[in-house]
């Protein structure tokens, strides 16, 4: 009896542990699967109240995907035009409100749904910085009406609006602006009027960047935007030379992606790589001034994947230009769009790795005037990023604070 009792005890205990086990798989499990689904948001597309009940759902969704792939599943629920556009504005909003930035928003967006992303992060900009409701349709405005809440946006500058939830709604304005006009001079004229010398050139590329964006979008090809002009793959090199050299810088950044996206469209394919590389034979076609130095400046933006992957190939890029000249232009360019997603330390270090002396300082330059110009700092406040050895960065801090800050950005031809 005794060793029945211990063998009954035995197998007791292990079927007790069996079982915790097996509940704490199944606990864990639970935990381990999404609290919510792309069913849940289906579910709520019959109902009045679709865009309060699908909110919470986009949110947790992007927890756990990217955007474009939940816009893709989105579009597979096969809802209403109505229903879809209401659902991905959501997304744009969200976005928005992750990532603080108009520009880095709107580049997780696709354009399904007539543009609906893209609109819910304008709106949400809009809305943050003013008296407006996030679920406004901003962009279905007049032109007039968003003329003046653009003036609101764009009329201090960018040092007065460092707030992560009003960040980049100057650039916002110029993606409605164009929206609103469908011409890309008529948005740079509202522009060049309503935004303080600080925030022009985040306007500008709010046109720009809209502009190339619709030129990825289906809907351009098919007429949604009629009267938007398509340039062909022959006028791509003259497609940013304007009188305003901001105007034309604005355009540069931009350009590698307009370049594939018109390719493209020819029936040419083109990587992300050989627009970049097509861009750069653009600029090189230019012969002097600012017009060739605003276009490589837009090519170093181009290679911020390059140097996040790897400092060194980033270089040898640049480095790879034959004319000095351009290498400076293409280094400043790369480390601007640095400093832009605020990794200023980072941008820094970079600087520091650079073996020719003039290159480096070259380097820290770009990196104060950016600062400065970008975010409104005062020069004393963007050096405590310099390391405590670099003399060459104290040394760019110096001549920033005598007044000699302007060098790349500012594009404009000397006297």
């Amino acid at each position: 009896m005794a060793v029945y009792n211990a063998r009954m005890l035995r197998w007791g205990s292990i079927l007790v542990v069996a079982l915790c086990s097996l509940l704490a798989g199944y606990f864990m499990l639970q935990t381990q699967m999404p609290a919510t689904s792309i069913a849940d948001i289906a579910a709520c597309a019959g109902r009045r109240d679709l865009v309060e009940c699908a909110r919470p759902h986009v949110h947790a969704l992007l927890d756990s995907m990217s955007a474009e792939e939940l816009i893709v599943e989105v579009e597979a629920l096969q809802l209403s035009s109505n229903q879809c556009h209401y659902v991905l504005h959501l997304i744009g909003q969200e976005l928005f409100g992750r990532e603080g930035s108009v520009e880095r928003a709107i580049g997780e967006c696709t354009h399904a749904c007539n543009s609906a992303c893209p609109h819910g992060v304008i709106g949400e900009a809009f809305s943050d910085a003013l008296a407006v409701d996030s679920d406004t349709e901003v962009v279905h405005l007049t032109s007039e009406e968003i003329r003046a809440m653009g003036k609101d946006l764009c009329d201090e500058p960018s040092g007065v609006l460092l707030s992560k939830a009003v960040k980049g709604t100057c650039h916002g304005a110029g993606h409605a602006l164009l929206l609103a006009y469908q011409d890309i001079d008529a948005a740079l004229d509202v522009c060049a009027d309503i935004a303080v010398p600080l925030q022009e050139s985040a306007c500008y590329r709010g046109v720009y960047m809209e502009y190339t964006d619709l030129l990825s979008a289906r809907s351009t090809w098919q007429g949604e935007y009629e009267d938007l002009h398509v340039p062909s793959t022959e006028e791509l090199a003259s497609l940013c030379l304007r009188d305003d050299t901001q105007e034309s810088a604005a355009c540069y950044y931009y350009l590698p992606i307009a370049v594939r996206q018109v390719y493209q469209h020819a029936g040419i394919t083109s990587t992300r790589e050989e627009a970049a590389e097509r861009a750069r034979d653009i600029c090189l076609s230019i012969a002097e001034g600012t017009q060739r130095q605003a276009c490589l400046l837009g090519y170093g933006v181009t290679l911020y994947g390059t140097f996040r992957a790897d400092h060194e190939d980033a270089t040898r890029t640049c480095l790879a230009l034959e004319r000095r000249d351009d290498q400076e232009s293409c280094i400043a360019g790369m480390i601007s769009l640095v400093v832009e997603y605020g990794e200023n330390e980072e941008a820094v270090r970079y600087c520091a790795t650079l073996t020719d002396a003039s290159l480096e300082t070259l380097c820290y330059g770009a990196v104060f005037e950016r600062l400065v110009t970008l975010s409104g700092r005062s020069v004393d406040d963007a050096e405590r990023f310099c390391p405590h050895d670099a003399a060459a960065c104290t040394e760019s801090a110096s001549r920033a604070r005598a007044g000699r800050l302007v060098r790349f950005f500012a594009l404009t031809d000397p006297d």
